[in-house]
């Protein structure tokens, strides 16, 4: 199914995308691949909360599962960097803060990431 919504993806058919991945989280509530993308698509479409929602799903996920099918993004900094904007807009700074705190240190070369946390400290020192 997640192949399924990258092809609308690619079409740029967001309706159906969304749609195709709401039904890879119910086929498969288990694992972080589908929510990750979903968040992804919330970033594309500025749905902030959809983006928290999938934040908050995806970390419920503690275990990697031994699979082809997993992917590096579900596991890596990814949907730590997703949801520090996601905060950020919505107006939870200090739980961007965190998130973005979290991101970078996973990937601590990442200029844009580093960037990122300055942006979100300065506004809580506001």
């Amino acid at each position: 199914m997640r192949y399924i919504t990258r092809s609308y993806n690619t079409k740029r058919d967001l309706a159906e995308t969304k749609k195709w991945l709401y039904k890879a989280i119910a086929e498969c509530p288990t694992v972080r691949e589908p929510y990750v993308d979903m968040a992804r698509l919330g970033y594309e479409l500025k749905d902030w909360l959809l983006v928290y929602l999938m934040l908050e799903e995806t970390l419920k996920i503690k275990d990697e599962p031994f699979s082809y099918l997993v992917e590096e993004s579900s596991w890596d900094n990814t949907i730590y960097d997703l949801g520090s904007i996601a905060c950020y807009w919505i107006g939870m700074f200090e739980k961007a803060y965190e998130l973005a705190r979290i991101a970078s240190g996973m990937n601590p070369h990442d200029e844009r990431l580093e960037h990122n946390l300055k942006i979100i400290k300065e506004r809580i020192t506001k």
